[in-house]
């Protein structure tokens, strides 16, 4: 996905599930939720530098090859990971966040947009108009830069 209006892109990996471990908190449950993405965008790069030849030392260097931007709507969670720092009272919580910002140190891009456009959302909740999964489904565009919503690193 890029962040440049106009840009094609193509949703790889989707998934809506329970956390497996009780949380106490919102934040707890976010960076949980977080951690797993990441995990999940990091194997499907794998596979797409394995696919197209990629080549590099380590294979953290060449999963970098491959761009990744993430969207999150818990603006706790996006400060919590551009805070250098900071760290929650839960250690668990900690480790999700490390996880993340470990990928965010070497390149990567995480901003904060709000709830309604979250691309996937209308999954899940009930939306009586979807205009931002719409456009995406009809033309493969999915602008949210275009709403300066956007806090960066």
């Amino acid at each position: 996905m890029s962040t440049e209006p106009g840009h094609r892109s193509a949703l790889l990996d989707w998934g809506s599930t329970k956390i497996r471990r009780v949380v106490k908190s919102t934040l707890a449950a976010e960076a949980c939720g977080c951690s797993t993405g990441y995990d999940r965008a990091v194997y499907i790069r794998a596979i797409i530098t394995e696919m197209m030849g990629f080549t590099a030392p380590t294979w953290e260097e060449r999963v970098m090859r491959i761009p990744q931007v993430s969207l999150v709507d818990a603006r706790s969670l996006r400060d919590h990971l551009h805070k250098t720092g900071s760290m929650p009272t839960e250690k668990r919580v900690g480790l999700d966040l490390a996880d993340v910002r470990e990928w965010l140190d070497r390149g990567d891009k995480l901003f904060w947009i709000p709830t309604g456009y979250m691309l996937v959302d209308p999954f899940t909740k009930h939306f009586p108009d979807t205009p931002i999964l719409d456009d995406y489904l009809i033309n493969y565009r999915y602008n949210f830069a275009d709403q300066y919503y956007t806090l960066e690193r």
